[in-house]
């Protein structure tokens, strides 16, 4: 088993005019699920975000990328099964408009989320619904739109990703809990009453991202990703 330790990939997705190299590592479910997407971009992110996963799994346990399994956890999140499952790998994947992002981690679960800026959306109705009253607050006394936009991703793709380390998903209560950022410190740190065990257990790191995007990652506590 190598080091404890965590690493993360960004890479650019595109519709190919030639994809069978990439559709020749998936399993026979994932091409059937590909051809299942009736639009191309959303079957170029399903393609590569799980062709490079695949890839980059196989390269660091030594296996052809197309013999790897997955299942889901008792609460639906992928990991590796059988005797792949044995070597302590985890991973998480996100991918949004043109970009995706995996995390590798031999240092415990770790969630990754990235999202493209939507300036459409309605972040004081979505803020009500899912920020704490402290990120709520913020978010309103950010005067310039630019900004705002900006943190609303910044606070989501946090609680994205630690609902993905924990594996809890959109069942965890985005209220009950904070990830605003403390002046002078390079990672967001879990500020919750509500849920103590976040802060001793968890850390959330802002990733840098294409412009118009935001990007976090969740690692275990004490655990500095790469």
């Amino acid at each position: 088993m190598q080091p404890a330790r965590v690493e993360y990939r960004r890479f650019r997705i595109e519709v190919l005019a030639d994809d069978r190299e990439l559709r020749a590592v998936l399993s026979n479910e994932e091409r059937a699920r590909l051809g299942k997407f009736k639009l191309p971009q959303a079957a170029a992110q399903f393609l590569q975000t799980r062709a490079t996963l695949r890839r980059w799994l196989g390269e660091r346990l030594n296996l052809p990328p197309d013999s790897l399994r997955f299942e889901l956890s008792e609460r639906g999140k992928p990991r590796l099964m059988g005797e792949h499952a044995a070597t302590g790998l985890e991973f998480s994947v996100s991918h949004s408009g043109d970009w995706g992002m995996i995390a590798l981690s031999t240092a415990g679960p770790v969630g990754i989320d990235i999202e493209r800026h939507d300036p459409t959306r309605d972040f004081d109705a979505l803020a009500r619904r899912f920020f704490s009253p402290e990120e709520a607050a913020a978010l309103r006394a950010t005067p310039h739109e630019a900004e705002r936009i900006a943190l609303f991703y910044a606070l989501w793709t946090a609680k994205e990703a630690l609902a993905k380390a924990t594996g809890e998903g959109l069942a965890m209560d985005f209220r009950a809990f904070s990830v605003l950022p403390e002046a002078g410190l390079p990672h967001v740190p879990m500020v919750s009453a509500a849920l103590p065990q976040l802060i001793r257990d968890w850390s959330v790191f802002p990733l840098t991202a294409p412009e118009g995007y935001g990007a976090a990652i969740a690692v275990p506590s004490g655990v500095t990703p790469h």
